[in-house]
């Protein structure tokens, strides 16, 4: 029999369950199928750096797949009701009886996958799906106390590895066995873009691929990690290992990170720390996902706890326009917010503070600053993102987040002593020292007027005082 793999978030050849087990099964030929679905992306806020990262990883994938005897149709399905026809139409053309794939989060993506299934069954195909958007699946961690998902990260941290203690911690499967050539189908073109998704000026900061993928890991494992939990928040050095945008498209999967950094936590060296704090971010992804399909209704815009929704959110065009630009008056995060805009990326210290400052000092809807993020990021990831975002709001699963606030100056003195990231996205500031780099407001005013740069628009420790007591009057803390 002849299998069809339809690939999603899993662009990559090796270390892909759903892969494998077409090249075992389809003892007739394989045939992988990409669907491009670019209206349904955009209701989903995907940007153009989004976008291109993954046409472009399409790219590299079917290069590899022709190598290995697979042709890869693309194929477009402007939104996800689309899918079932598109997916039965090319199973039919190429004469498949299988249809293979990888599961994904999300309530839509679930529902989806529910209506391909349907119409494959209903067309005589068989239909096999995997887990392998994280590592441990879904529904197998839950609380023992109700049987429910975690939705505290400390206790699902420990179930998670308690469940890996018991049932295997992964090991690195590489290359699937070669399969049989599939006859009478030819690889279609992958299109470079999209209309309405430009193409962005980030492709050289990241090179598409899972070979880049492996890369970047093996770089991060021999290099970066014994330093990890002390430079992952520097903004002055490149301490994390910048995997996101691969883990979000699928070039890379969890389970090959975690194959590669659980051995380096388990023995006394100087890559323990530094393994271990890395592992608990690999978790953290796991634990948003499991969020994500736990409570659905955190994809629906909605908060995860309701109570937030009661804070007086700020109808602040101008000020959310600044923030958008990187106009503030606070260097570190024009700096951070020029970088999104340049590279698609910043690390997550620096996303933490630019979207702690515009939902706690600018008091503005962190629900506006999420679906900027999902636009502008190259590793743009829902359930990332949007924890992410709900956990700086005070919104999320942390029931001790509303009174945190991050004082931007303070993080920037902090994680940039000497100015050196503010130098390189804020060149207005280069002839400032070490010391007003970070405050340019404390510069007398001459010098401060030739510098071309905005006065602050807020002063911190007046909207930490309007924040607290906003949270107060909500009733969110006593």
């Amino acid at each position: 029999m002849r299998t069809l793999v339809w690939f999603r978030s899993d662009l990559r050849r090796a270390d892909n369950v759903a892969l494998a087990d077409a090249c075992i099964s389809g003892d007739e030929g394989v045939v992988g199928l990409f669907l491009t679905a670019p209206l349904q992306w955009r209701d989903h806020g995907w940007g153009a750096p989004r976008v291109d990262h993954v046409l472009r990883s399409v790219a590299v994938l079917s290069e590899r797949l022709e190598a290995w005897s697979v042709p890869l149709l693309v194929r477009r399905a402007d939104r996800f009701a689309e899918a079932a026809q598109a997916v039965v139409a090319a199973a039919r053309e190429t004469g498949c009886g299988e249809v293979i794939y990888n599961r994904e989060c999300g309530e839509d993506e679930m529902q989806r996958d529910r209506e391909v299934e349907a119409a494959c069954r209903e067309a005589g195909l068989r239909v096999t799906s995997y887990n392998e958007r994280t590592v441990v699946p879904p529904g197998l961690v839950l609380t023992q106390e109700r049987a429910k998902p975690y939705t505290v990260f400390t206790p699902f941290y420990r179930a998670w590895t308690t469940w890996l203690d018991a049932h295997g911690w992964p090991m690195p499967q590489g290359d699937p066995r070669r399969p049989r050539l599939a006859h009478g189908v030819q690889s279609e073109p992958v299109p470079e873009t999209l209309p309405g998704f430009e193409k962005p000026m980030c492709a050289a900061r990241w090179p598409a691929g899972e070979l880049e993928a492996g890369r970047r890991l093996a770089q991060f494992v021999d290099k970066k990690v014994s330093g990890y939990d002390a430079d992952r928040s520097r903004h002055d050095r490149e301490g994390t290992s910048t995997l996101s945008p691969y883990l979000a498209c699928g070039s890379i999967a969890p389970a090959r990170c975690v194959a590669a950094i659980h051995p380096l936590t388990e023995r006394i060296t100087p890559y323990r720390e530094g393994a271990r704090a890395w592992l608990e971010q690999i978790v953290w992804r796991e634990f948003l996902a499991h969020v994500l399909v736990g409570y659905p209704q955190v994809g629906r815009g909605e908060a995860f706890r309701q109570a937030g929704d009661a804070l007086p959110w700020r109808d602040d065009e101008d000020g959310f326009e600044r923030w958008c630009r990187g106009e503030t008056g606070y260097p570190v995060v024009d700096a951070a917010m020029r970088q999104l805009a340049a590279e698609g990326w910043m690390h997550n210290r620096l996303r933490m503070i630019v979207a702690m400052f515009l939902c706690k000092d600018l008091l503005i809807d962190w629900r506006r600053g999420e679906r900027f993020f999902m636009e502008h990021l190259v590793d743009a990831d829902f359930a990332c993102n949007n924890g992410g975002w709900q956990w700086v709001s005070g919104t999320g699963t942390d029931a001790v987040a509303f009174p945190r606030m991050f004082n931007p100056e303070t993080q920037s003195r902090r994680f940039d002593p000497d100015g050196a990231y503010l130098r390189s996205w804020l060149p207005e500031l280069d002839s400032l020292n070490a010391k007003d780099i970070h405050a340019p407001w404390t510069v007398p005013d001459e010098p401060r007027l030739r510098l071309d740069y905005p006065e602050r628009m807020v002063h911190h420790a007046s909207v930490r005082r309007r924040f607290l007591i906003a949270v107060r009057d909500a009733r969110l803390i006593s």
